[in-house]
């Protein structure tokens, strides 16, 4: 199974930075994952984040808070993984411990 993830979020953001190093590991473990990281101000990934949940089939207010990851085929988003936890749970779970955490 093929893996492209996609991490927004803010700059200033402790956990959007904590995911994106989680992410950095993953790729270096696993080089057939692809990782897209997308870094706005705060008002835009707000903006993203609303647009990308309802893509998602998700409300707005269902993840409030940042990152927000996902997976994505084509540009066009799949499947809705969640925040910084979830994200290292889904490589943990996925990637079987071989991602150094």
């Amino acid at each position: 199974m093929s893996y492209h993830f996609v991490i927004s979020g803010f700059k200033d953001c402790p956990y959007y930075t904590k995911a994106c190093e989680v992410a950095d590991k993953l790729v270096e473990t696993h080089p057939e994952v692809v990782v897209e990281k997308k870094c706005f101000t705060r008002d835009e990934y707000h903006e993203f984040r609303k647009t990308t949940l309802k893509k998602l089939n998700k409300s707005e207010d269902s993840h409030t808070t940042c990152p927000l990851v996902f997976t994505s085929l084509k540009n066009v988003p799949q499947a809705f993984v969640g925040g910084c936890d979830s994200f290292t749970n889904t490589v943990r779970t996925e990637f079987k411990g071989t991602v150094p955490l």
